[in-house]
């Protein structure tokens, strides 16, 4: 039995960490017997994970392109969206201003669009711009209406036109050049009842510029805007001559450099004009 304890005793002896390893003592740090196989085994665990799993590394986040889409107008061609709701603005404002749409007229943004040729919503953009000024009046869960024209409309739009265009022709006598007179001389005849608005349209402008006051231009600018709506809704009733009679007694009133005289000349044609399109109201 002491034999065989000392057999025993002498298979295992005891490992400094406190560990008994068959076959001797190894140190913590020793590879051998069982430790060189577990640790090859485990050591490839290791090296196989780390190649399946690397260690997660720092890339920066991929950017995503956003493609800007392009709006694509009625005639073709690429532009932003921006000039394209100025577009539907000018066109849908020029149907106005001769007459397509009638007041009590409803616009749709559907129907604009299909009009036009566009999506709904530089129609929508320009809608609400006409709205702005009046142009159009919004109509809940129906669009826009094309605004009325009512005798009163015409007596405010004519009290500010006196006003303003009679200071704008004071300006302008001091301002305007003899070339620029000889040019709106050009204004003053026609027998075409629509060119006769056109002309008269561009001789106030040109007048209003040349007064230096761009403010003053821009209101009066946007007078003439009622002024033309009425004039092409009477077109049938109107001839030039209504428009244009008061053109060259203003041309000779610039001529003078008075700026009194161009003032009074300017009152005048107004004031005629405005007494021939309200005689047209019931």
């Amino acid at each position: 039995m002491v034999g065989g304890s000392h057999g025993l005793a002498g298979l295992g002896r005891p490992f400094a960490g406190g560990l008994t390893w068959l076959g001797g003592t190894r140190s913590p740090g020793s590879r051998g017997g069982l430790g060189r196989r577990f640790g090859r085994r485990w050591g490839g665990v290791r090296r196989r994970v780390a190649v399946h799993n690397p260690e997660p590394r720092h890339t920066p986040k991929r950017r995503t392109a956003v493609s800007t889409q392009r709006l694509t107008n009625s005639r073709g061609d690429s532009s932003g969206k921006v000039s394209l709701k100025q577009e539907m603005y000018d066109s849908i404002r020029q149907d106005i201003l001769e007459g397509s749409f009638l007041p009590g007229d409803l616009l749709r943004e559907r129907e604009l669009a299909a009009k036009y040729g566009v999506s709904k919503t530089p129609v929508r953009e320009a809608l609400s711009l006409l709205a702005q000024e009046e142009m159009v009046k919004a109509v809940p869960r129906a669009g826009y209406m094309v605004t009325q024209l009512t005798l009163r409309d015409l007596q405010e739009v004519h009290q500010l036109r006196v006003t303003l265009e009679a200071m704008a022709a004071r300006l302008a006598a001091e301002n305007m050049t003899d070339e620029q007179i000889d040019e709106l001389q050009k204004l003053s005849s026609t027998s075409d009842p629509e060119e006769a608005i056109r002309f008269n349209r561009e001789f106030h402008l040109a007048i209003a510029r040349a007064s230096g006051n761009a403010r003053l231009a821009k209101m009066i600018e946007q007078l003439l805007d009622d002024t033309d709506r009425w004039a092409a809704l009477e077109v049938a009733r109107l001839t030039p001559a209504v428009l244009l009679i008061g053109h060259r007694a203003e041309l000779d009133a610039l001529r003078t450099r008075d700026p009194d005289v161009a003032e009074q000349a300017m009152r005048e044609h107004v004031d005629r004009v405005y007494r021939h399109l309200s005689a047209l109201y019931p």
